[in-house]
């Protein structure tokens, strides 16, 4: 009796098949491991709000002065991270695992401090009232302004493609638009 061996036709169908599972299988595992991604840079950010508070303790109604990003103007003011290295050790919490601009390999950080925008103007307020108003603002607000964020849009959706992710005065993480406009809202 002779034993029945697949065909080649048989071969290529099952082939055929099985590429085709694959292809389907592929953007969906794509978009898993990009949900990963942003879960993994919210839990960054997360991180780096507990260490906001943190600072917010030991340094009471004081906001960080720091650049926006290190390295990208002439100001003389420390990195967020220079400042916080106390309450956030850990450097690799800086890198947003989608950061593919390369920010964490040329400033030490994928994350802008948004607040960083206004490091002349908060060095100014240090001594004064003012730094407590500001302070006082943040704290009735604590959405007013998102505090530190994706350098670019690192995570886009289908409903904005240039959306970033940032960490608020209160500690939770949301997108904020690319191009907002009320850019430090009332500060």
């Amino acid at each position: 009796m002779r034993k029945r061996a697949f065909t080649l036709i048989e071969l290529l169908v099952v082939i055929g098949i099985l590429s085709l599972l694959v292809s389907i299988m592929f953007p969906s595992l794509s978009k898993a491991r990009d949900y990963a991604k942003l879960i993994m840079c919210r839990t960054n950010l997360k991180g780096i709000g507990l260490g906001w508070k943190m600072y917010n303790d030991e340094y009471p109604g004081k906001i960080p002065i720091a650049l926006t990003l290190p390295n990208v103007t002439d100001l003389e003011y420390p990195s967020i991270m220079t400042v916080m290295a106390a309450q956030v050790p850990e450097s690799n919490i800086w890198q947003c695992p989608s950061d593919d601009m390369r920010y964490f390999e040329d400033y030490g950080t994928s994350y802008e401090y948004y607040l960083g925008f206004f490091a002349p103007i908060l060095e100014n307020l240090t001594t004064g009232p003012k730094m407590a108003e500001a302070w006082q603002l943040l704290e009735e607000n604590p959405t007013i302004s998102p505090i530190i964020g994706d350098a670019e849009g690192f995570h886009p959706t289908s409903a904005d493609p240039l959306n970033r992710q940032c960490m608020y005065h209160d500690g939770h993480v949301d997108y904020i638009p690319e191009d907002f406009e009320d850019y430090g809202g009332g500060l």
